[in-house]
């Protein structure tokens, strides 16, 4: 075999390599030719082609103008629906944070109510209405002024906050009917903006108003007026407004028909409690309510290392006043018996019914040099003077038997009690009308106190 030369593969890679590409070489030389040509005859083939491009600028020139202005009008539509998809997004989170403020001030408002019906004491339940109002409002002073006997005059004032000066000015305002109905929006409720105007209207003084806005309403409960709640000075995050919101008064107003309605109640259950502890013919403290107090004081008593004097006051033959004229006449002579005690009494002194015609009377810081006189003072204050009466004039005569607990010698209620009952006894067995004192225990005998157990 014929070795093959180097120069013989090298011809054969070229043309296995042509052979490979040749749709490639093909094409290329195509293209070769075709510009080739076309370099050749320019100007033939490109003036049809301006010629057409010509026309056809007739026609799509218009139609741009058509797709730019539908595209415009599309991207405005767009526009539009994303401000209004903006703009309830915006209400929605307005509407979200409003009923927030609703729902905390309606919390608030359930809470109000649990903790006002819940006081026992009306000064704390005052103290509380003033702090809910202040806080669920953002008040920067809030006032009570609380009326006597359904009057208008305030009998109590209490106030919670740091502008002294708006207290001045709220009691400047002249908070009657006529300024409610000419300032105010009803009757019930006196809300007031931008006070300088209104502060020279009233004819007060020009000098700069301490207040910047003032809500304030009456406390009812079944027509009957309690008081009336005062906010002052509204402060928000941008600082202190001209007026406080619609949301504050209804929470305001929703508070002071809380409040009189837990007013009255306290009210009613103090009057209960307090004639339950009264006796029902004299109005005196009956006989648990003037024990509950000996051991109040005698408590006191030890605290304070004071003494404490009982007096223990029995009616002259009560018995033949019923018998002889009637326990219609005897009932007035126990509840003049009762006046006249409660007259010689001091401020601070107890007179309560033990019962039937005896009474107990506690006489606080009164010590043994001074219980006689004080005995005395009520024995006159009854026998002293005629009762009248619808059968005449009647000299009643009262026996009393005293005793003292010193800060040296404290003793028990039951024991004061037994010593006082002896030391009557004593002026009885006497003959009445008269005063005598057991000066400790110590001067006492079992049997001596057994007497009058």
């Amino acid at each position: 075999m014929e070795q093959q030369t180097p120069i013989s593969s090298s011809t054969d890679r070229f043309f296995a390599w042509i052979g490979r590409h040749k749709i490639w070489i093909m094409s290329l030389a195509a293209a070769l030719a075709l510009l080739t040509w076309l370099a050749l005859n320019r100007d033939n083939i490109l003036a049809p082609l301006g010629s057409f491009l010509r026309k056809l600028s007739l026609f799509s020139v218009p139609i741009l103008l058509f797709l730019l202005t539908l595209a415009l009008g599309i991207i405005k539509a767009l526009h539009s629906k994303w401000r209004r998809a903006k703009l309830e997004c915006q209400r929605a989170s307005n509407t979200e944070a409003a009923l927030t403020k609703r729902t905390k001030a309606l919390q608030t408002l359930v809470m109000a109510a649990q903790t006002l019906s819940t006081q026992q004491d009306l000064d704390g339940l005052l103290s509380h209405l003033l702090e809910i109002a202040k806080e669920s409002t953002g008040a920067r002073y809030v006032a009570l002024a609380i009326s006597n006997d359904n009057q208008r005059e305030p009998g109590q004032f209490l106030s919670s906050g740091i502008d002294d000066a708006a207290a001045q000015a709220i009691q400047a305002l002249p908070l009657d009917q006529g300024a409610m109905d000419s300032l105010g929006q009803e009757p019930s409720a006196l809300s007031l903006r931008h006070l300088t105007t209104h502060w020279a209207s009233l004819g007060l003084p020009k000098d700069p108003v301490p207040m910047t806005s003032y809500l304030g309403m009456s406390i009812r409960c079944h027509g009957r007026f309690f008081g009336r709640l005062s906010l002052a000075n509204k402060l928000t995050d941008q600082g202190l407004a001209t007026d406080f919101s619609g949301l504050d008064e209804q929470i305001v107003l929703t508070l002071a028909a809380q409040a009189g309605t837990a007013i009255q109640n306290l009210q009613l259950l103090q009057d209960s409690q307090e004639e339950a502890r009264h006796d029902s013919l004299t109005d005196l403290l009956n006989h648990s309510a003037i024990l509950h107090t000996l051991t109040q004081e005698l408590s006191r008593a030890e605290r304070t290392r004071h003494p404490v004097a009982v007096l223990m006051a029995d009616l002259d033959h009560f018995k033949q006043v019923n018998d002889t004229y009637g326990h219609p006449v005897g009932d007035i002579v126990i509840q003049e018996t009762a006046q006249r005690l409660r007259k010689a009494a001091r401020r601070y002194d107890h007179v309560g019914r033990a019962g039937g015609e005896e009474f107990l009377i506690i006489v606080p810081n009164c010590d043994l040099d001074s219980l006689r006189e004080c005995a005395e003072r009520f024995r006159m204050a009854i026998s002293d003077m005629p009762f009248d009466t619808p059968s005449g004039p009647l000299p009643i005569t009262v026996s009393i038997g005293a005793t003292v607990a010193s800060p040296g010698h404290p003793l028990s209620s039951e024991l004061l009690r037994k010593m006082a009952d002896y030391a009557l006894y004593r002026v009885k067995s006497r003959g009445r009308n008269g005063v005598d004192i057991v000066p400790h225990p110590h001067t006492l005998v079992p049997e001596q106190i057994k007497k009058v157990e």
